[in-house]
């Protein structure tokens, strides 16, 4: 997953300020969709063990 930082591409009448929030705010939803993923697997991975003994 690559975060690019991408020039010129605001949107007209938007403060750099607000992109910025907006941007942080999907950095977030994203670490938390990647959190949630992860934490999922593990418990995949553990009930499995547990299964095989």
């Amino acid at each position: 997953m690559n975060i690019v930082h991408q020039r010129g591409t605001r949107p007209a009448g938007m403060s750099s300020a607000a992109r910025s929030a907006l941007h942080a705010l999907q950095v977030r939803r994203q670490a938390d969709i990647a959190v949630r993923g992860l934490r999922q697997a593990a418990l995949c991975k553990a009930r499995l063990r547990l299964q095989r003994g």
